[in-house]
C-alpha cells in the first residue's frame, strides 16, 4: 500500500478527493467524480459547447453586405411589380380575345416586350441577390461563435452548401437560418435546450419566411408550364391569373427576406455591442457569452 493510499486522521484524504476529482472534471472534458453517473449525451454536450470549432474567428460585423443585399432584394420585389403589371397586360389582352374584341400586332408586341424585360430584370436582380444572400449567411454564421453560440453543428461552409443540396435545401437552409437567428439573440430562450444537445427551434418568422420561398418557387414553374401550353384566349386568362398569383407570392417572399436579413443583422451588431465588442470592454451582458463556457463546464463537472 503506498502512502496516497493511507487515510487521513480526520479523513480530509476522503474528503479531498471528493473536491479535487470534482475540479478535474471540470477542467478535463470528460472527467467524472468518483461516484457520480453522467448521461453519456450530457457529456457530448459538453464537449460541444467547450471546443472553438477551426472555422471560428473574431466577430466581424455583415452589414454591409446586409445593406447591398437588402438593396438587391428590394430592385428584385420592384423588378417582381413589374412582372405582375406584365400579367396584368397579358390578361387585358386575353380578356378582349375572349370578348370578341380586336387585338392588333402593337398590342401583342408590346405585351411580349414588356414580359421579356421584367422577366430579365427579375433573374438579373434574383442571382444577384441569391449570391449575395449567400456570402451574408457564411460571414452571419460564423460570427455565432464570437457572440457566444456554443452549439454549432455546422460549418459556414456547410451552411451555404445546404442551399445547394437537393431536396436537402428543402428543409436545411431554415434550420441553419434558425440556427443563425437563435444565435444572434440577446437573451436567447433556449439555453436550456443548447446544454442539452438539442438543435434549438427554428423561429415562426424563419419558418414562414422558407415556406414561402420553396412554395414561390414551386408555383412559379407549375403556373409557368400551364401558361405555355394555354392554347385559347380561355385558358390563356386562366393561367394568366395562376401566374399573377404566384409573382404576387415571389414579391412577398422577396420582402420577408429583407425582414429576416434586417432582424438578425441588427441583433448580431446589438448583442456584440452588449458583449462589450463596440467599445472593447466588456458590459453587463458579458454574461451572456460566459453563461454558455460555464454551462459546458457545469455539464462536465456533475
Amino acid at each position: 500500500m503506498t502512502t496516497e493510499e493511507l487515510p487521513s486522521k480526520d479523513g480530509a484524504g476522503a474528503a479531498g478527493a471528493g473536491p479535487a476529482g470534482v475540479a478535474g472534471a471540470s477542467d478535463s472534458p470528460g472527467a467524472v467524480a468518483p461516484g457520480r453517473a453522467v448521461a453519456p449525451s450530457a457529456l457530448a454536450a459538453a464537449r460541444r459547447m467547450g471546443r472553438k470549432p477551426s472555422w471560428a474567428r473574431p466577430y466581424a460585423s455583415g452589414r454591409a453586405r446586409a445593406l447591398w443585399l437588402q438593396i438587391l432584394l428590394t430592385l428584385a420585389a420592384a423588378a417582381g411589380l413589374g412582372l405582375i403589371a406584365s400579367d396584368l397586360v397579358t390578361a387585358r389582352l386575353a380578356s378582349g380575345l375572349c370578348a370578341g374584341h380586336p387585338v392588333t400586332n402593337e398590342q401583342v408586341n408590346f405585351a411580349v416586350q414588356f414580359e421579356r424585360l421584367a422577366v430579365f430584370g427579375t433573374m438579373g436582380a434574383v442571382l444577384t441577390a441569391f449570391i449575395l444572400l449567400m456570402i451574408w449567411v457564411h460571414r452571419a454564421y460564423r460570427n455565432l461563435h464570437a457572440l457566444g453560440a456554443r452549439y454549432l453543428g455546422d460549418s459556414p461552409a456547410m451552411a451555404v452548401g445546404s442551399f445547394f443540396i437537393p431536396l436537402v435545401n428543402l428543409v436545411m437552409p431554415a434550420l441553419i437560418v434558425g440556427a443563425i437567428w437563435r444565435g444572434s439573440e440577446l437573451h436567447p430562450a433556449v439555453a436550456a435546450t443548447k446544454s442539452e444537445g438539442r438543435r434549438p427551434g427554428v423561429p415562426a418568422l424563419v419558418v414562414i419566411w422558407w415556406v414561402l420561398w420553396v412554395a414561390s418557387g414551386v408555383c412559379r414553374m407549375v403556373t409557368n408550364g400551364m401558361q405555355s401550353r394555354a392554347t385559347s384566349p380561355a385558358e390563356l386568362l386562366k393561367t394568366t391569373h395562376y401566374v399573377l398569383g404566384a409573382h404576387a407570392l415571389l414579391v412577398v417572399t422577396f420582402v420577408l427576406t429583407i425582414v429576416v436579413v434586417r432582424s438578425i443583422q441588427n441583433m448580431q451588431d446589438r448583442k456584440w455591442a452588449d458583449l462589450g465588442g463596440a467599445c472593447g470592454t466588456p458590459t453587463a451582458g458579458a454574461s451572456l457569452a460566459a453563461s454558455g463556457a460555464a454551462g459546458g463546464g457545469q455539464l462536465q463537472g456533475q
